[in-house]
């Protein structure tokens, strides 16, 4: 667990967590949400090619429920070579009374690291 501007390798990886927005969005039915969004960068420490993407991460709220990524915002995924880097935006779409606690990067269903999220 660290700060969230703090690079951490993790699994040959080096993620970065560059910033957070939150915006509001109106649901189908008409309902204030709040969509979380997440900057995140990982560059390649390893020798081999490595996968990354906004599917690697999830959102846990205060009420304790995991979040998904919510793929009506644009996403970011693919492979990175040794070296290079790739970045892009993560999104979560919560209830206007939900709060969000932590962004975790988890490798299937394991968790590897988590941020503090601020509201």
């Amino acid at each position: 667990k660290t700060a969230k501007s703090e690079p951490i390798v993790v699994n040959g990886i080096q993620l970065t967590l560059d910033g957070q927005e939150i915006t509001k969005a109106i649901s189908k039915d008409q309902k204030e949400q709040n969509v979380y969004t997440f900057r995140v960068t990982g560059k390649n420490v390893s020798s081999i090619n490595k996968g990354l993407g906004s599917v690697d991460f999830i959102l846990k709220t205060k009420d304790n429920k995991t979040l998904e990524t919510d793929y009506n915002y644009t996403a970011f995924g693919g492979e990175i070579k040794p070296e290079k880097s790739l970045s892009g935006p993560v999104s979560f779409t919560l209830n206007k009374d939900q709060k969000a606690t932590k962004l975790i990067y988890r490798i299937g269903k394991k968790e590897m690291m988590s941020w503090d999220v601020e509201n």
